[in-house]
Protein backbone atom coordinates (compact mmCIF):
# COMPACT_ATOMS: atom_id res chain seq x y z
CA UNK A 1 0.00 0.00 0.00
CA UNK A 2 2.80 2.20 0.71
CA UNK A 3 4.37 1.44 -2.31
CA UNK A 4 1.57 2.43 -4.50
CA UNK A 5 1.01 5.81 -2.91
CA UNK A 6 4.55 6.11 -3.53
CA UNK A 7 4.65 4.84 -6.78
CA UNK A 8 1.78 7.46 -7.81
CA UNK A 9 2.51 10.56 -5.69
CA UNK A 10 6.12 10.36 -5.70
CA UNK A 11 8.14 7.93 -8.12
CA UNK A 12 11.16 9.95 -8.23
CA UNK A 13 11.92 9.35 -4.53
CA UNK A 14 10.95 5.47 -5.00
CA UNK A 15 13.03 5.49 -7.80
CA UNK A 16 16.13 6.71 -5.72
CA UNK A 17 15.74 5.15 -2.87
CA UNK A 18 14.59 1.83 -4.04
CA UNK A 19 17.46 -0.85 -3.80
CA UNK A 20 19.19 -1.92 -7.04
CA UNK A 21 17.75 -4.61 -9.12
CA UNK A 22 20.47 -7.67 -8.73
CA UNK A 23 21.28 -9.91 -11.58
CA UNK A 24 21.22 -13.76 -10.62
CA UNK A 25 23.67 -15.41 -13.16
CA UNK A 26 21.95 -18.45 -13.93
CA UNK A 27 24.96 -22.09 -14.41
CA UNK A 28 23.46 -24.50 -16.63
CA UNK A 29 25.77 -27.41 -16.40
CA UNK A 30 23.00 -29.91 -16.53
CA UNK A 31 24.65 -31.76 -19.64
CA UNK A 32 28.14 -32.85 -20.11
CA UNK A 33 28.54 -32.05 -23.70
CA UNK A 34 32.09 -33.03 -24.12
CA UNK A 35 30.75 -36.51 -22.99
CA UNK A 36 27.68 -36.58 -24.95
CA UNK A 37 29.36 -35.67 -27.63
CA UNK A 38 31.45 -38.98 -28.29
CA UNK A 39 28.39 -40.92 -27.70
CA UNK A 40 26.14 -39.29 -30.18
CA UNK A 41 28.75 -39.62 -32.96
CA UNK A 42 29.39 -43.45 -31.88
CA UNK A 43 25.81 -43.94 -32.89
CA UNK A 44 25.46 -41.70 -35.88
CA UNK A 45 28.47 -43.00 -37.57
CA UNK A 46 27.35 -46.75 -37.21
CA UNK A 47 23.90 -45.57 -38.45
CA UNK A 48 26.02 -43.72 -41.47
CA UNK A 49 28.06 -46.59 -42.13
CA UNK A 50 25.00 -49.32 -42.05
CA UNK A 51 23.35 -47.16 -44.73
CA UNK A 52 26.11 -46.76 -46.89
CA UNK A 53 25.72 -50.64 -47.11
CA UNK A 54 22.57 -51.05 -48.29
CA UNK A 55 22.27 -51.68 -51.75
CA UNK A 56 19.90 -50.49 -54.18
CA UNK A 57 18.39 -47.33 -54.35
CA UNK A 58 20.52 -44.45 -52.57
CA UNK A 59 19.21 -43.64 -49.32
CA UNK A 60 19.44 -39.39 -48.75
CA UNK A 61 21.26 -38.97 -44.99
CA UNK A 62 20.19 -36.24 -43.62
CA UNK A 63 19.35 -34.50 -39.58
CA UNK A 64 16.09 -35.95 -39.52
CA UNK A 65 16.98 -39.53 -40.79
CA UNK A 66 19.80 -39.84 -38.43
CA UNK A 67 17.92 -38.82 -35.82
CA UNK A 68 14.99 -40.61 -36.18
CA UNK A 69 17.28 -43.88 -37.01
CA UNK A 70 19.36 -43.06 -33.71
CA UNK A 71 16.44 -42.28 -32.09
CA UNK A 72 18.13 -38.55 -30.89
CA UNK A 73 16.05 -36.44 -33.75
CA UNK A 74 15.20 -33.49 -30.67
CA UNK A 75 18.83 -33.88 -29.75
CA UNK A 76 20.01 -33.44 -33.27
CA UNK A 77 17.64 -30.69 -34.41
CA UNK A 78 17.49 -28.55 -31.19
CA UNK A 79 21.07 -28.92 -29.96
CA UNK A 80 23.65 -29.71 -33.12
CA UNK A 81 25.39 -26.35 -32.59
CA UNK A 82 26.57 -28.17 -29.04
CA UNK A 83 27.39 -31.21 -30.90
Amino acid sequence: MVYAFLFKNDRNWLNVNSPKRQKVETINNRVNWLKRDPEVLKKVHEVVVGVNNISGKPIRITVKSLGDRIEERALLENHLDKL
